[in-house]
């Protein structure tokens, strides 16, 4: 079963004052925890919003060294690289990024103004 400090951990990552690693340690290693993210992938995955991944997909499953930043930045990632959950998240993804671009253009628009 999974603690609920651990299942935070796998979905929001670690504070904000604290290294991946001493994290990691804190839940008995690294080892342990990719084998917890592993047996809860699919529970966690599913408890996460369209077009948002837990931080334990990027960081551990997909090995990055930072969280994509912000909203707009997990989204293009999920774009670019084709992580689509299903064709629904998909349209989701493609939706909301053309809105959040529209909005980004026009407020660049109106501060060169």
């Amino acid at each position: 079963m999974l603690s609920d400090q651990l299942r935070e951990f796998l979905v929001s990552g670690p504070h904000k004052k604290q290294r991946k690693a001493q994290a990691m340690l804190a839940f008995g290693g690294a080892a342990h925890v990719r084998v917890q993210w592993r047996r809860h992938r699919d529970e966690l995955m599913s408890s996460t919003p369209m077009g948002k991944r837990p931080w334990a997909f990027w960081m551990i499953e997909r090995g990055l060294s930072h969280q994509p930043q912000g909203e707009r930045g997990e989204l293009r990632l999920i774009k670019q690289l084709d992580l689509y959950r299903d064709a629904a998240e998909k349209e989701f993804v493609q939706k909301r990024l053309a809105v959040i671009t529209a909005k980004l253009r026009s407020h660049w628009h109106r501060r060169v103004a």
